[in-house]
């Protein structure tokens, strides 16, 4: 929408670009966690490894799919590198996958619920200008966010966490 016309060649691309950055966003915060805890050495390795098939997965993605599949790929070296943190971030207690998924799932479910209606709502109104599409679609995209992880948290008992902070302050 900012950058113009010569831009919508990017669109496909923003999807996967997207998957990719909101799980750099975990991968980020089980890696800080990693460091906090004393796990320098395995987390190393696991951004080392992670590093070492990047650019040949990149390179066969490329090779067969193009700038999209680029994206992709880059989607689910993202995801893998999660997981692969996911399961050494529970290796030592107190955290245990069960615990760390606990801790996920109210944030992912509320965003693939934001993200549905999002494209439900773009599917049911078309707007032609791209300035209040975007307008709209954030501001559909906000409240349905809020709305689903307000209803996530009362269905869960309103337990202590970011959700009552965010209602105290």
């Amino acid at each position: 929408v900012v950058l113009g016309a010569k831009w919508l060649q990017a669109i496909p691309l923003m999807p996967w670009l997207g998957v990719y950055g909101a799980l750099y966003g975990v991968a980020h915060t089980l890696d800080i966690f990693m460091l906090a805890t004393g796990r320098e050495r395995l987390t190393a390795l696991l951004t080392a490894g992670n590093a070492l098939i990047t650019v040949p997965v990149l390179l066969a993605a490329g090779h067969a799919s193009g700038i999209i599949g680029i994206a992709a790929a880059k989607a689910a070296l993202a995801l893998g590198f999660v997981l692969a943190l996911a399961v050494a971030v529970t290796r030592r207690p107190p955290i245990t996958l069960p615990t760390l998924w606990s801790a996920l799932w109210p944030s992912l479910t509320a965003a693939l619920t934001m993200a549905a209606a999002v494209k439900m709502l773009q599917a049911a109104y078309s707007i032609d200008s791209p300035v209040y599409g975007l307008l709209r679609d954030v501001a559909a995209g906000a409240i349905v966010y809020i709305a689903a992880t307000a209803a996530l948290w009362t269905l869960r008992g309103r337990p202590d966490g970011i959700e009552r902070e965010a209602l105290r302050h």
